[in-house]
């Protein structure tokens, strides 16, 4: 099985701080075979000592 993994894209939420949350395994139809989402998150306390 080939899993494609978007390196460029998750870095974003990594440099910004965020958390990775967990992954949603095969969440979305998308062009003829099921893709996963990653899913960040940030507390609102995190998001003031990132200031």
């Amino acid at each position: 099985m080939f899993i494609k993994i978007n390196v460029k894209s998750r870095a974003i939420p990594q440099r910004l701080g965020f958390k990775n949350e967990g992954v949603l395994r095969e969440a979305e139809w998308l062009y003829n075979h099921y893709v996963s989402h990653v899913v960040y998150g940030m507390l609102d306390n995190e998001w003031d000592s990132t200031k």
